[in-house]
């Protein structure tokens, strides 16, 4: 039985608080095929596109969107991609651990803290939340390792995909590739549960409730009561965020990756789940733990699928010995090159000091 995730004043961080949940567009919401039906009487659209993994041009008549992100630390690059529901703010503990070793960089997904909005009449893919942080990954270097969180790790893994070689390792806590349940086995099957949350809030939404909604994304997740427990100030930017959730929806059950594709992913992977979250998130965990090929397994016996945020300090404390151990060699070669550089700035000091043109 999923016991309760409670999202608490006593349980979240203040800090954390205050960022975790992102802002939903107040535009419309695209039909998702394949959903129940419920899903699919949605307010029609008015564009539609044959590719819809494609990122927004500026041929659409708008400005190709810039990523918004946080930034810290110097040495390897380490980005770090929120879950639904949440911000780039989900992570500033996390960043405080990791900036005295690494160069680390939050940035706000599509519709999230203060990410771009996406333009409401094309359905968006999980490739086009990677295609918009391309900007991140190139200012992190190559290669950099990646940290997610459900939809944030779901995004980690496609990106890594399509950058062979950029990514050095990834470290994910419930990715929810809920695709890849249907593709195992046709509905019914683990991602019911998903689904049937998605459908509720869906039907809420519709009704123009948008609180009921958010409770039954949140209880979902979290556990039954967890909304009606949600301090009252907490609530609004939540429930505004949950606007987002038949497009979250869209993307995650939708992803035509093949669970063959991440047996190529031959990087370290640490995947983290929590003993206390759903059997979506499990049967996601159970088929990925499988496929990639050099993976490594912690639960968490007391967290639930929001352990970043309820629970941060053992989940951070877990990723940054991670990326101590397999980053080492990397972070060894930065400080190498910083030391030459240095010497190298004085050898040109002491050449201009005493006449001598330093030779290169």
């Amino acid at each position: 039985m999923l016991q309760p995730d409670v999202l608490t004043s006593a349980r979240l961080p203040k800090r954390l608080a205050d960022d975790f949940a992102g802002f939903g567009s107040s535009g419309r919401v695209c039909t998702t095929p394949g959903l129940d039906s419920v899903l699919q009487a949605e307010i029609p659209v008015a564009r539609t596109t044959s590719d819809s993994c494609r990122r927004p041009h500026p041929s659409d008549g708008m400005p190709d969107p810039e990523p918004f992100f946080r930034e810290a630390g110097t040495g390897p690059g380490v980005v770090c991609l929120h879950a639904n529901a949440s911000s780039s703010g989900q992570w500033r503990d996390l960043m405080d651990v990791l900036a005295p070793d690494f160069h680390v960089f939050a940035p706000d997904s599509y519709d999230s803290g203060r990410g771009p909005s996406w333009p409401s009449d094309l359905v968006i893919s999980l490739r086009d939340e990677a295609a918009l942080l391309e900007p991140v990954f190139a200012r992190a270097g190559s290669p950099f390792a990646m940290v997610g969180h459900s939809y944030g790790a779901a995004i980690a893994l496609i990106a890594a995909l399509a950058n062979p070689g950029r990514v050095r390792a990834m470290a994910l806590y419930e990715p929810t590739l809920f695709a890849l349940l249907d593709a195992e086995r046709p509905p019914p099957n683990e991602a019911e549960g998903i689904r049937q949350a998605v459908a509720n809030a869906s039907l809420a939404l519709d009704a123009g409730n948008q609180d009921a909604a958010a409770g039954h994304f949140i209880d979902y997740w979290m556990g039954p009561g967890a909304w009606q427990r949600t301090p009252d100030q907490r609530k609004p930017p939540i429930a505004a965020s949950v606007r987002n959730v038949r497009r979250w929806a869209h993307a995650l059950l939708t992803e035509p990756t093949p669970i063959e594709a991440f047996r190529t992913l031959d990087v370290p992977v640490l995947y983290m789940t929590g003993a206390r979250s759903t059997p979506s998130a499990h049967g996601v965990a159970r088929l990925l733990a499988d496929a990639l090929p050099r993976v490594e397994r912690v639960e968490f016996e007391g967290l639930g699928h929001m352990g970043p945020v309820t629970g941060p300090e053992p989940v951070n404390d877990v990723i940054a010995r991670f990326l101590a151990r397999v980053l080492s060699v990397l972070r060894a070669n930065a400080i190498r090159r910083a030391s030459s550089a240095s010497d190298c700035r004085s050898c040109s000091d002491v050449g201009r000091a005493s006449g001598v043109r330093a030779r290169r």
